[in-house]
């Protein structure tokens, strides 16, 4: 009781779960947390709810100029993504928009150096969004794979 939503990394998900296959370890959260979004890095993410809803969405390339922070980021945006849902918006569809999100924050996150931007780098920021910052890009990837598995 208490933990709703539980977002670990591969080697977090790892240690709680002694697992290594992503599959398994979402299966294992999903024991007791009744979302689970575990972030691969390059090979993507997994996202699953306790009813079954299941999605897999690649990650976009992007250059990779520091790692710092993409774990908060991508948290962050996915959150706050999956809370501005629509209510009733619980299937794969709310799901992929929100790791779009998610990864469109932390394709920012890992364009800079260090967790914290510049004050330069923030006004820079101020002129675009970070939903425009690939989002577009990670949705219609992510809409192609789950048509290609809903074909399969």
């Amino acid at each position: 009781d208490g933990v709703d939503i539980v977002i670990p990394n591969i080697e977090e998900g790892t240690a709680l779960t002694g697992l290594s296959d992503p599959e398994l370890i979402v299966d294992s959260l999903l024991r007791n947390y009744p979302l689970v979004a575990l972030t691969l890095g390059e090979s993507g993410v997994v996202v699953a709810r306790a009813d079954g809803t299941r999605v897999r969405v690649p990650s976009v390339a992007r250059e990779i100029i520091d790692p710092s922070g993409a774990g908060d980021a991508f948290s962050a945006a996915f959150l706050a993504a999956l809370l501005d849902a629509q209510e009733g918006a619980d299937g794969a569809a709310a799901l992929i928009a929100a790791v779009s999100s998610g990864q469109a924050a932390a394709a920012i996150a890992v364009g800079r150096i260090g967790a914290r931007p510049s004050r330069s780098q923030r006004r820079r920021d101020r002129n675009r969004s970070w939903q425009t910052v690939g989002a577009a890009d990670v949705a219609a990837d992510a809409a192609a794979v789950s048509a290609a598995g809903r074909e399969a």
